[in-house]
């Protein structure tokens, strides 16, 4: 276990691009806030805005946030206008994509698997222990206006999620989703409303399982 966890960390060595680092943290956290490093950037990100503002809420250990390590045929795209806040350990995988000009809240040990998305317009907030597969999409947008007789029927809706939720890969989570503790999203599905029956396996047309428990 020890040879894995050294291998590991020298893989993620080798994958770190010291000026992105360096420039990620001192223009988000300043200079006495950035130096200790919290988050680790990888060579293959893309920083295409960083104007919006970081907060961590704990203590900013050194590595305490990693984007975009791992191996993806896609370039891992950061976009931030808005507000993102990291409460804890997180790691978003290579070839994801962020892209926030909302309030967007990350948990306690939060992780995301490769090629995975988010779209934050409002806000979109997970709570400790989630994961998230490979190829999934959370968007609390339709981008585009509808109107009716004048107004706008399809606004943004913010999406909340749990603690200890765990995404199957290729699942789509649009606005107005609400998802309680302790639950599993079975792959492929999509996500419109609220979910709040904890301990199951649910689709996006309901329960599947109940009286459930998943180890993170």
């Amino acid at each position: 276990m020890d040879g894995k966890i050294s291998m590991l960390n020298v893989n993620k060595i080798f994958q770190t691009s010291i000026l992105k680092t360096l420039y990620f943290n001192i223009k988000s956290f300043g200079i006495i806030g950035g130096v200790s490093l919290p988050v680790l950037v990888s060579k293959n990100v893309k920083l295409k805005s960083i104007k919006g503002k970081i907060e961590i809420s704990c203590d900013k250990k050194p590595g305490l946030v990693s984007i975009g390590y791992g191996t993806s045929s896609k370039k891992f795209i950061w976009e931030n206008n808005g507000v993102i806040i990291f409460h804890g350990k997180a790691n978003i995988a290579a070839g994801c994509k962020i892209s926030n000009r909302g309030i967007l809240s990350f948990g306690k040990n939060f992780a995301m698997h490769i090629n995975s998305d988010i779209v934050c317009y409002e806000s979109i907030e997970f709570g400790n222990n989630c994961l998230v597969s490979w190829e999934c999409l959370f968007m609390d947008t339709d981008f585009h206006k509808i109107m009716k007789d004048g107004k706008c029927i399809n606004g943004n809706k913010c999406i909340i999620v749990g603690d200890n939720v765990w995404f199957g890969c290729k699942c789509l989570i649009l606005k107005g989703t609400e998802i309680s503790n302790n639950i599993v999203v079975a792959a492929g599905n999509t996500l419109t409303k609220k979910y709040l029956k904890s301990h199951t396996i649910i689709s996006g047309k309901g329960v599947l399982k109940e009286n459930i428990d998943w180890i993170y």
